[in-house]
């Protein structure tokens, strides 16, 4: 089972309580026999959604789904499209995501 571990806290790993736990639940899930890749999307550059529409019109093929060529549509979505199981792993930031998982 191939596993996408996503963690979008804004701290450094070693301040990371979120961080923390999901490095236990990976742990966890590859004793279990799975391969977790696990991403930290504060490293990565993720444009804004333009709601330009070209992926739900399918101007693109399937390797181009998107105008932006960012971190999002050169790493992290092909990584989620293979992926058997996807973890979001996020505080709690005014009662909602950070706003990178969001972008």
């Amino acid at each position: 089972m191939k596993v996408l571990a996503v963690n979008s806290s804004p701290r450094k790993k070693s301040l990371s309580k979120t961080g923390l736990m999901l490095e236990n639940l990976v742990q966890g899930m590859r004793d279990a026999g799975a391969e977790v890749d696990v991403v930290d999307i504060i490293d990565k550059t993720i444009e804004y959604c333009t709601a330009c529409f070209a992926c739900f019109n399918k101007k693109f093929n399937e390797t181009e789904l998107c105008i932006h060529k960012d971190d999002m549509t050169a790493t992290l979505l092909p990584k989620w499209k293979e992926a058997n199981l996807v973890v979001y792993a996020s505080p709690v930031f005014f009662h909602s995501v950070t706003a990178k998982l969001k972008t």
